[in-house]
């Protein structure tokens, strides 16, 4: 057999060898930290540094060597999430640790891992850990390691796999690159929102009672409008989102909230809110709980969600008003008790024009890394048996 797409200096037929015989596993436990790092393993990042979210050392027990050693260029595979493509080798300079749950292996003396890495996850293969996964539920089906080696690959001489092996890691090294780029991006953007905020915070305040109205209009009929979610990366409709329609078989008695208007949920653990303003549809509908409300014609929402959700000097007053509990709780009363700068109308589109292009320029960058993943999506369908 032969793939849809190949290099032209290729014709000869790839031929089908069972993968175990290439893979050498590695099996070293430790219980180190110090020696061997504890690195997280993720589909969307292969083997990473701990995030100070996810930094649990101080949770584990060391009684016994309870992790395995991770080498530069060592695969880690997660039986569990293996369908989803939980599978990648380690780029790290230095040896860590991870999971001992984890299957940690070389393949082919680690000579072709960029080819590898995409062959694991090209859509056939993913059909295939489908088709052998086991378990009861759907949820906890898992393809064990020794399933894994037991599988048969078409393979391609490996003059072949070594010009695959490059082009996958070209178009990765892209896509690492365009990554970069949006990041510095984001970073750059969030510097140039604290300037701008700054540069307006000796201004006169003003509270924002006198500012915002409450719009507490509800709905009589059930399922009149989409139901939406606000949420701290932006407002979706919650048939997306959650795969579902709504929470509750009953939407009569939901807030409307028009396009243009604004919402946030009002009770937090860490005191820090994400305001939204409503772009999706010309209405829809939220939960009784969150407040929904504009500004009056003095002051433009996009201005006040862009202070309300950047400015050091709210979240200082949202934290001086926090008494008892372990929760943070702001209903539009208190919201209302909050004060930010006076400016004009002029001002407020001038800071808001400075910051949409800046949103423009990674939206642009984003659709570009889109068009790379896809790219890849393609190849990874056509290069691979």
């Amino acid at each position: 057999m032969v793939p849809n797409l190949r290099f032209n200096q290729f014709n000869s037929a790839w031929e089908r060898n069972s993968i175990g015989d290439l893979i050498n596993e590695v099996k070293e436990y430790t219980s180190s930290f110090e020696k061997y790092p504890l690195y997280s393993f993720t589909i969307e990042s292969g083997v990473t540094p701990k995030t100070e979210r996810y930094e649990r050392n101080f949770l584990v027990k060391k009684d016994g060597d309870l992790f395995k050693v991770v080498h530069p260029n060592n695969f880690v595979m997660n039986p569990m999430n293996l369908r989803f493509g939980a599978i990648n080798y380690s780029k790290q300079t230095i040896d860590v640790s991870v999971s001992g749950y984890y299957d940690i292996f070389e393949i082919d003396n680690s000579n072709y891992n960029d080819f590898w890495n995409a062959y694991f996850k090209a859509p056939q293969t993913i059909n295939t850990y489908n088709s052998i996964a086991t378990g009861s539920l759907v949820e906890k089906k898992r393809v064990h390691f020794s399933q894994l080696k037991s599988l048969k690959f078409y393979l391609p001489s490996n003059d072949e796999k070594e010009k695959i092996n490059s082009f996958i890691k070209l178009l990765d090294d892209r896509i690492s690159v365009q990554i970069k780029i949006i990041n510095d991006l984001v970073l750059q953007k969030k510097c140039i929102i604290s300037s701008l905020l700054k540069s307006v915070q000796d201004n006169e305040k003003i509270m924002l009672k006198d500012i915002l109205f409450d719009y507490n209009i509800k709905t009589t009929i059930n399922n009149e409008y989409p139901v939406l979610s606000s949420t701290a990366s932006g407002m979706y409709l919650q048939s997306e989102y959650f795969n579902k329609e709504a929470s509750s078989d009953n939407t009569i008695g939901y807030k409307i909230i028009p396009r243009g208007y604004c919402t946030y949920r009002s009770m937090s653990d860490t005191g820090l809110f994400t305001f939204n303003m409503q772009e999706l549809v010309e209405k829809g509908i939220v939960s009784p709980a969150y407040p929904v409300f504009s500004a009056n014609d003095d002051y433009i929402n996009e201005f006040i969600i862009l202070y309300l959700n950047n400015s050091s000097y709210i979240k200082k007053q949202i934290l001086e008003l926090k008494s008892g509990g372990t929760r943070f709780a702001l209903p539009f009363s208190t919201l209302c008790t909050l004060k930010i700068p006076k400016l004009d109308k002029e001002k407020q589109l001038s800071l808001i024009k400075t910051i949409t292009a800046f949103e423009r320029k990674i939206e642009n960058e984003e659709m570009i890394l889109k068009a790379l993943h896809q790219q890849k999506n393609f190849l990874l369908n056509n290069m691979f048996i």
